[in-house]
């Protein structure tokens, strides 16, 4: 039963989509209405799997590699600019940090930690001063051998 409630969500997602190209900030109101009870992650998961672009507001921190989190850590800091969406834009920050935490102290696995290790480091440093951080991101890459994905 599952999958149908699932199956509908993205049906109702699909028709509040309809001619949308961006999916921005202020439409996250009428998206959950229109489907109802959703967690944030489960609805973040839709939003990436229609294949429309998502505002950096709306995607959030991508952690599935290096390479995302930077892009997406990047586009937060030009949101950051906004005075008007600081606060917002920390809090999607200090979410992410915490999941990446959580993450980190549940994985057995000592390079998958170590990751995550890494990466709250970013968010930390992007919290501490994100108007520096496009710049400390490139030399802490380097200083790491932080390749891309």
């Amino acid at each position: 039963m599952a999958s149908t409630q699932g199956e509908s969500k993205k049906a109702k997602l699909r028709a509040v989509l309809a001619g949308v190209t961006v999916v921005e900030l202020p439409m996250l109101d009428t998206i959950r209405a229109a489907l109802g009870e959703i967690s944030d992650s489960y609805l973040r998961k839709l939003l990436k799997e229609s294949g429309i672009p998502l505002a950096p507001m709306v995607e959030g921190v991508v952690q599935d590699n290096f390479e995302s989190l930077e892009r997406t850590l990047l586009a937060l800091t030009e949101e950051y600019e906004d005075p008007e969406k600081r606060r917002g834009t920390r809090r999607l920050v200090i979410t992410a940090k915490d999941h990446a935490r959580f993450a980190m102290k549940r994985t057995p696995d000592p390079v998958k930690r170590a990751e995550k290790e890494e990466m709250v480091l970013w968010m930390l440093t992007w919290l501490d001063n994100p108007s520096l951080f496009p710049l400390w991101v490139p030399l802490r890459k380097k200083e790491h051998g932080i390749q891309p994905d």
